[in-house]
């Protein structure tokens, strides 16, 4: 019998993973999504401290335990920090990391953006001189999801933090990380490490610092040369849909 463990992100939900829990279905005989402390509707962000957090994180992963023989987790952001520092104090299946945040603000963003969109431009400039229409028609459809991810990523940020009084939320998000970061061992299960290179909040050091705690020879980390933070939720997360279902058929 197996199991997935699902965490999500800051001021997020199960909703992180809507696009991959019909893959899990195939796989696992349960799934299981954390709703961390203070992040149910209308629930206070008051109850989101470090202590309620990993109580529910561990009472969980127990009660798992007893009874499914393996148990995967999937962690994204915030999730993905929470979800290496269990693996390395609990016994894992697999492991999946998503735009693990061990470390956030990506500083050179504006510059990888910048670079796409000037590939991208140079795309259609080429499609255009060469009357290239499936090119053009391709260029276009990608440069539509990119502002796509970017006007969610944008209404999101509104939302979960202009509308709501999140300093003592955001404290806390930065007292589980350092708990994270401090206290994560090496991590022996087999994982795959997901980062988008045009990801708006976490850097790229942040995957290599979780990779350096890898000792599992089937550890594979990918960059997403066209994917934000939203990741799982972009608009071109084909490729890395199909490469997490490779990562979970496995033996």
């Amino acid at each position: 019998m197996k199991a997935v463990l699902l965490l999500h992100g800051f001021l997020s939900n199960k909703y992180d993973f809507k696009n991959l829990i019909p893959i899990l279905e195939k796989y696992y005989d349960h799934i299981e999504v954390i709703t961390f402390p203070g992040h149910s509707v209308d629930e206070s962000y008051d109850n989101f401290t470090l202590g309620n957090t990993l109580e529910l994180l561990f009472s969980t992963y127990g009660q798992l335990h007893l009874k499914y023989d393996c148990i995967d987790v999937v962690g994204y952001s915030m999730g993905g920090a929470i979800a290496s520092y269990l693996a390395s104090i609990k016994r894992v299946g697999k492991l999946i990391l998503l735009a693990p945040a061990n470390k956030y603000f990506n500083v050179k963003m504006p510059i990888n953006k910048v670079k796409t969109y000037i590939s991208v431009f140079q795309d259609l400039r080429v499609a255009d001189k060469t009357y290239d229409q499936e090119l053009k028609k391709e260029t276009k459809e990608f440069l539509d999801n990119l502002k796509s991810d970017d006007s969610i990523s944008v209404s999101m940020a509104f939302e979960r933090f202009f509308r709501k009084y999140i300093y003592k939320a955001y404290r806390t998000f930065r007292q589980i990380i350092k708990h994270c970061n401090e206290n994560l061992g090496e991590i022996i299960a087999p994982t795959y490490i997901a980062w988008g290179k045009l990801d708006q909040l976490v850097p790229e050091k942040s995957i290599h610092f979780v990779r350096e705690k890898c000792v599992n020879e089937n550890t594979i980390v990918k960059i997403y040369p066209f994917l934000t933070h939203l990741l799982l939720n972009s608009k071109d997360n084909s490729e890395l849909l199909e490469d997490l279902e490779q990562f979970i058929k496995e033996e």
